[in-house]
Order: structure tokens, then sequence, then C-alpha cells
């Protein structure tokens, strides 16, 4: 199957997607979170993986067309 612009942008959606949840493991440590500075950042990991989601539904539509 050739390859395709979308099939490139997905790569780079997945290796993005490892990056946020990497970022926000480190920032939740092995306790729980214990400030609000800490709290607010897992949180902004956890809505950019929600518009990663948003993202990658949009590249497989253009991909089926």
């Amino acid at each position: 199957m050739k390859k395709t612009k979308y099939d490139s942008l997905m790569t780079e959606l997945k290796e993005f997607r490892r990056k946020v949840n990497e970022m926000e493991k480190e920032e939740r440590g092995e306790g729980e979170i214990t400030n609000f500075k800490q709290l607010h950042k897992v949180e902004l990991y956890g809505e950019m993986d929600e518009y990663l989601d948003m993202i990658e539904v949009v590249v497989n539509e253009l991909r089926e067309e």
C-alpha cells in the first residue's frame, strides 16, 4: 500500500501523543498530585490528548476520501 501524506501525519500524531503521555507521567510522579500547578499541567496534558483524538478522527476521514 502506498504511503500517503495522511499516513505521515498519523505517524507524527502518534509520536506527539507519546511525548504528551510521557510528560504527563513525569508530572504525576510516583505519588499524589500535591499542588495546583501540578494539577493544572496534568489537566492540560489530558486536554491535549483529547484534541489529538479529534485530529486523528479528521485525518482518518480525509484518508478515506
